[in-house]
């Protein structure tokens, strides 16, 4: 259930903030131009229909207190005010998340938590992202690259479902590109004793106790 509806509210903040119609509109701006809200309600979406999903690797981690991300992409960090995800949240892992400038804290959140990408996943993720990104600014010259992330939630909501639903295996392979197999060697000891003399003399061997 929790990650049904951890689903559900990517999928619905996306839509809410993020698709446009055919006149370029979300969602969020038909409700801030006809919705009957506070100026606190207003400066809050407004913040919220600037942001978009991307990508980010834990930084540093102050739990109970705050977390500081790195853009994977674009460089540059930034420190989220954030009690509860911070508590459990460990450096150099991979979030896909939505930063705004200034949530109910009066400073940078991650508005809706964020989805952790495995590490299995972040290689093929990151160059993934990177095509994408280099075909928007070749095919849209002098465009906001936000427009770019504005698209991006559904990939990183796909990779978390996916990272879930169907786990990577991974496959163990020597530098010569040979499947590592797991296997027992047994050895005839004609001597024992000399045997282990032998390896207790060894420099580079220590026994076990075994």
């Amino acid at each position: 259930d929790v990650l049904a509806q951890a689903s559900e509210f990517i999928e619905d903040l996306w839509f809410a903030v993020d698709e446009v119609d055919e006149d370029g509109q979300a969602v969020v701006d038909i409700l801030l131009a006809e919705g009957d809200l506070t100026h606190g309600e207003k400066a809050f979406l407004s913040a919220l229909c600037r942001s978009s999903m991307r990508l980010y690797e834990v930084v540093e981690v102050a739990p109970g207190i705050s977390v500081t991300l790195r853009d994977v992409l674009e460089g540059g960090n930034v420190t989220v005010n954030e009690r509860t995800a911070s508590r459990s949240i460990n450096r150099f892992e991979w979030l896909a998340t939505r930063v705004v400038p200034r949530g109910p804290s009066g400073g940078p959140e991650m508005e809706g938590g964020g989805i952790h990408i495995p590490t299995m996943f972040t290689g093929g993720l990151l160059a993934q992202l990177q095509r994408n990104r280099d075909k928007f600014l070749k095919s849209e010259p002098g465009a906001d690259i936000a427009f770019f992330y504005k698209t991006l939630a559904p990939t990183f909501h796909e990779v978390w479902l996916w990272s879930i639903l169907e786990p990577a295996v991974p496959e163990l392979r020597n530098t010569d590109d040979e499947e590592l197999v797991f296997t027992k060697v047994h050895f005839h000891v004609v001597d024992a004793t000399a045997l282990g003399r032998a390896l207790d003399e060894h420099r580079e061997l220590a026994a076990n106790g075994d």
